[in-house]
């Protein structure tokens, strides 16, 4: 169990993670012309809502292999799909050349980054 310090001091770093996470994605949003908007966790069809509202045919989104955004990601694209959104997946090089290797810590992509530095330099 936590002291009542450490306490105070884990849940102020995650204020504050939130906080600055909430203030990049708003700064990312200024820079294109937009508006920030919030969108329910708990409600995956609220993407389709937006992007329908916002006149938006195509979401561009980094490649994303699994765990809770794979999973909002996979309920949000039937709604996507109904209202003729596309979703399409931005995959760079680097990411195809490390994943593979990403398996299990940085462990192995740090033994392989020389090799990997090889192929996406080439």
């Amino acid at each position: 169990m936590l002291g009542p310090k450490l306490h105070r001091f884990a849940h102020n770093v995650r204020a504050a993670w939130k906080l600055s996470q909430a203030e990049a994605l708003a700064d990312a949003a200024r820079r294109v012309g937009g508006t920030p908007v919030a969108l329910p966790a708990s409600d995956p069809d609220s993407l389709a809502k937006w992007a329908t509202a916002a006149g938006a045919t195509q979401i561009a989104r980094p490649y994303v292999t699994r765990g809770p955004l794979r999973d909002w990601l996979d309920q949000a694209a039937p709604s996507l799909a109904k209202t003729g959104i596309t979703l399409c997946e931005w995959r760079r090089d680097w990411d195809s050349a490390i994943w593979p290797h990403a398996t299990a810590g940085f462990f192995k992509v740090k033994q392989a980054i020389p090799r990997i530095l090889e192929q996406v330099l080439a």
